[in-house]
């Protein structure tokens, strides 16, 4: 069970538009922002369950220009995500409290999503982004131990017990 062909590179292709995108979005929303923060080193698992599932994600926060608000940010973003092909959600608006937060979600049809998160109690514009998950390798079919114990190898005085379905364990006699 090796590796799968071209998924890799297919995972790698995924991490850079997501780079990309994030980076187009930080340098229109949050202009000086430094863009050397910005990590995609390396997919991290998304999906534990076999085969295992990668992918990239990131986190962002860059400072809103002063006299633009925070739904003006929200509200641009869309701008730019809509008209390249993403379907939007939001934005959203959260009041807790007198706090005011405004969420914008895209989704790109490769799978990639992001979201932007700013709100009027400070000047903070943050980012997130993940691509899709992807399985780099086949599955791997589970092969199940011989049994330590067997009867014949079984100490004098003791019994197998089936305790699961799969698993045997010894039990002395007087025990049962």
């Amino acid at each position: 069970m090796g590796e799968m062909p071209g998924a890799r590179e297919e995972l790698e292709r995924l991490g850079r538009a997501l780079r990309a995108q994030l980076v187009e979005l930080i340098d229109d929303l949050t202009p000086g922002a430094d863009l050397g923060l910005l990590f995609l080193d390396e997919p991290n698992v998304a999906d534990w369950h076999e085969p295992l599932r990668y992918s990239y994600s990131a986190l962002f926060r860059g400072e809103r220009p002063e006299g633009l608000g925070a739904a003006d940010i929200a509200l641009r973003a869309a701008g730019l995500l809509g008209p390249a092909g993403w379907d939007i959600a939001g934005p959203q608006e959260e009041i807790d409290g007198t706090r005011r937060t405004y969420v914008l979600t895209a989704c790109h049809p490769y799978g990639i999503r992001i979201e932007v998160r700013t709100g009027d109690h400070n000047s903070a514009v943050f980012y997130s982004g993940h691509s899709p998950a992807q399985a780099l390798r086949e599955p791997e079919e589970f092969n199940w131990p011989e049994p330590a114990r067997t009867p014949e190898t079984l100490t004098p005085g003791y019994v197998l017990c089936y305790e699961s379905e799969t698993r045997l364990i010894a039990t002395p006699e007087r025990v049962l």
